[in-house]
C-alpha cells in the first residue's frame, strides 16, 4: 500500500508495532493508551487506538521497533501528529477504529545500544 502525498508516491511499510499514545478525547479528557502502528512512512502513520478522536486533534506517540537480523540495534521513536481521518472499527469483536496521522517534524529517532 502506498500513502499519495501530493503527485509523489512515498513508500510505506505495513507492520504492527505497540506504541504508545497520548492526546485528548473527543471531551477534551487527557488519554493515554497502548496502541498499534499498523502503516507508516516519512510524512503519514495510522494507529489503531481505542480513544475517540476526531480530524484536527494532536496527538502524540512513542514506538520501540525492536533489534532484527537488519537492524543491529533497537530504536526509539518519538512522534507526534494531526488526525487526518478516522476510520471507524469495522464490526468485529476487538476491532479498533483507524486513525490516520499526518506526522509533525521534526521526530526523533534513537538507536538504543545494548
Amino acid at each position: 500500500m502506498e500513502f499519495e502525498a501530493g503527485r509523489k508516491k512515498e513508500r510505506t511499510f505495513a507492520f504492527t508495532l505497540p506504541a504508545f499514545v497520548e492526546g485528548r478525547n473527543g471531551e477534551e479528557v487527557l488519554f493515554s493508551e497502548q496502541a498499534e502502528v499498523a502503516l507508516m512512512n516519512a510524512n503519514e502513520a495510522i494507529l489503531k487506538i481505542r480513544a475517540r478522536v476526531q480530524v484536527g486533534m494532536k496527538l502524540r506517540f512513542a514506538v520501540h521497533v525492536p533489534r532484527t537480523f537488519y537492524l543491529e540495534n533497537p530504536l526509539e521513536m518519538a512522534l507526534s501528529g494531526t488526525v487526518i481521518h478516522v476510520q471507524p472499527a469495522i464490526t468485529r469483536v476487538g476491532d479498533h477504529p483507524l486513525v490516520r496521522l499526518r506526522l509533525d517534524r521534526p521526530y526523533a529517532i534513537v538507536a538504543r545500544t545494548s
